[in-house]
């Protein structure tokens, strides 16, 4: 994953598996995700996307931006002076070419232009794997992925969908990370159990993760910006309570190290057909 100690603990995130990832609404989950992805991507991995939440551009130029690094991201203010964080047009045409059929995101606006129901998510993963031999997915999230079927209860379809999500891990030896939201906590500790929803969620799955934003400490000269906590790994039993971690906005990237998100994921060594330029002055975007 590049995060070192959740790497340390885990062995690293496996095929075969599903793991859920949840935190409260608005933390990043889906930004700590993505970033997964981006390495799966660097890693050889074919890639796919699903969000019921976000246009698919949306998804793409958040995992371009992790994929491109801070280095080759440049904020500007816009006209009503907020300010936006953009790409140079020829480092985005050398980040596709790099990914290109290994990131697929689901086409969540042709959906709503045409006006069709949408195919069961399971059926969309299933054709991922046929047809472009997709082996990491990322399904955000369990609420918006879930077919509405008014005769059976919300806890029973959780549960159903997810045991459905474990089944074609396994049969296809694919690793499918699930967002989910946590319930309304009443105490400050997080646990299994305070995932939304039925509590054979978690215990279908192999690796439980918590991504957060930790408490506010006037004491700590370098707080984190976020905090992630593995609560259950089936693997190897190993869990921890906290690992502290950074995120940078213009780059969405997300790292152990305070002040460190330039690693390289190859997209910028030399490909045919483009020039390395230094010329920022005019910027075609």
């Amino acid at each position: 994953t590049g995060i070192k100690e959740l790497d340390e603990i885990t062995g690293g995130l496996y095929l075969g598996s599903v793991d859920i990832l949840t935190g409260e609404r608005g933390n990043g989950k889906s930004t700590f995700a993505s970033q997964i992805i981006s390495r799966a991507i660097e890693q050889d991995f074919t890639t796919f996307i699903y969000s019921g939440e976000l246009m698919d551009w949306m998804v793409q130029d958040w995992i371009d931006r992790q994929i491109a690094g801070p280095e080759s991201v440049i904020s500007r203010k816009d006209k009503n002076n907020h300010l936006i964080h953009l790409i140079q047009k020829d480092n985005v045409e050398r980040i596709h070419a790099w990914y290109d059929d290994r990131c697929y995101i689901y086409d969540m606006d042709r959906v709503l232009r045409e006006e069709q129901d949408p195919e069961p998510v399971i059926s969309i993963l299933e054709k991922a794997i046929r047809m472009y031999g997709c082996n990491v997915f990322m399904v955000d999230n369990l609420m918006t992925a879930m077919d509405d079927d008014l005769r059976t209860d919300i806890y029973r379809q959780q549960s159903n969908f997810v045991k459905r999500l474990a089944v074609m891990a396994k049969k296809y030896n694919v690793l499918i990370i699930l967002i989910a939201h946590p319930r309304k906590r009443q105490v400050a500790e997080t646990g299994n159990d305070d995932v939304l929803g039925s509590s054979n969620i978690t215990n279908l799955a192999d690796v439980v993760m918590w991504y957060d934003r930790p408490k506010e400490d006037k004491n700590d000269p370098a707080p984190a910006d976020r905090i992630l906590q593995v609560t259950k790994n089936r693997l190897n039993g190993r869990t921890t309570r906290r690992i502290d971690l950074w995120f940078n906005q213009a780059s969405k990237r997300i790292s152990d190290t305070p002040g460190e998100f330039d690693w390289n994921l190859g997209w910028n060594k030399p490909v045919a057909g483009f020039e390395d330029t230094d010329d920022l002055s005019e910027i075609p975007f």
